[in-house]
């Protein structure tokens, strides 16, 4: 069963590492399961929004280290992936992770797909929408450890078996303090 638990649509920080841009949950019901293949998307929420750009003659990835975690553990299960478009990239981006790991029978894992983003004022980033989607599962996604046997997607994984997650939206944004001068007393 694969649940998504968040985060809200919220603002995240330029510069911020491990950013958590998608939550959810998997969990195994009576046979230990091994995850070998998850997909997820990520898009601007708007067509201009750009996750990579291109403007100042060399390639900028505003988002890096893209990587699925364990929630509870900080553990890295899956990744890192790296955008590999080039120019400015508007469109959206998918990672297929195929590093595999085990759940165990009867247990629920909490996860995060989790990025950093580049520490840039550049307004083809700030003040912009993202959200990322989990990708419906395949039948060569997950597979039951005591027989090798692949879980069919559309009828053994629920949840996310034949339909994408979508997450919330999150917004980037740059800090700002506006500092005034007072009146000199009289």
């Amino acid at each position: 069963t694969v649940a998504f638990n968040g985060p809200a649509a919220s603002d995240v920080s330029i510069g911020a590492q491990d950013v958590s841009l998608f939550k959810f949950s998997m969990t195994a019901a009576d046979q230990a399961v091994e995850v070998r293949r998850l997909a997820v998307t990520l898009d601007g929420t708007a067509a201009a929004d750009e996750m990579s750009d291109d403007d100042s003659g060399s390639q900028v990835n505003f988002f890096t280290d893209i990587k699925v975690k364990d929630a509870d553990t900080g553990a890295v299960l899956m990744g890192p992936q790296e955008i590999t478009a080039t120019g400015d990239v508007t469109g959206v981006q998918t990672f297929t992770f195929t590093d595999s790991w085990n759940l165990e029978a009867g247990k629920t894992r909490n996860l995060l797909i989790t990025s950093d983003l580049r520490n840039t004022t550049d307004t083809d980033l700030v003040d912009n929408g993202y959200q990322v989607t989990l990708v419906a599962f395949t039948d060569a996604s997950v597979r039951e450890v005591s027989t090798g046997q692949y879980l069919t997607a559309a009828t053994d994984i629920v949840g996310a078996g034949s339909t994408n997650i979508a997450g919330n939206t999150m917004t980037v944004r740059s800090s700002a303090l506006t500092v005034n001068m007072a009146a000199v007393p009289a």
